[in-house]
């Protein structure tokens, strides 16, 4: 009688742990699941799939900083197309190491990977006039300044780095609403 009832006690355990170990697994792919960052559907995503965790940072005149993965991230300008979709050119490829922006003017450092520990005066640097559509650069960090003095752009953002951001913390643009 003692042995039925040890082995009821193990048959009961081994279900007891099963149960446990599928919770646990919905558990997880529920996190997962309801984790992701989900953002509105255009060709750009169907470019790059999986939209979780990716994110387009608004900026002036229809450009927008892109992350498509957490290794790459562009500059690109929206074109809406006759059809009514929208269609995103990449203008500048990854990476977009960081950004500030004025009205007029979006300021980019690039570095070839998300990984490299840049020293400033060795980054490309790129100033992009938004209102005529012109990418200026690569440039040292010396002359993105002087081109910023001549230009006369004086009141930029702070520099916005991009590992720093995420979906939850980059700004909707009007579409995104």
């Amino acid at each position: 009688m003692q042995h039925i009832r040890k082995l009821l006690t193990g048959e009961k355990s081994r279900l007891l742990a099963y149960k446990c170990i599928q919770l646990s697994i919905l558990f997880i792919v529920l996190l997962f699941l309801l984790s992701g960052c989900f953002m509105t559907k255009d060709i750009l995503q169907e470019a790059f799939p999986d939209g979780r965790g990716d994110w387009k940072y608004p900026l002036p005149n229809e450009y927008y900083i892109f992350m498509a993965n957490s290794s790459e991230i562009y500059l690109v300008k929206s074109d809406q197309h006759t059809s009514g979709e929208t269609f995103y050119n990449i203008l500048l490829p990854s990476y977009v190491y960081a950004f500030c922006y004025s009205p007029r003017y979006v300021g980019i450092i690039q570095t070839p990977s998300k990984d490299t520990t840049i020293d400033p005066s060795d980054a490309r640097y790129y100033l992009v006039d938004t209102q005529d559509d012109k990418l200026l650069g690569p440039l040292t960090m010396n002359e993105y300044q002087q081109k910023c003095e001549e230009l006369q752009i004086l009141s930029f953002s702070n520099w916005i780095y991009s590992k720093n951001l995420n979906c939850d913390n980059v700004p909707k643009g009007q579409e995104d609403g």
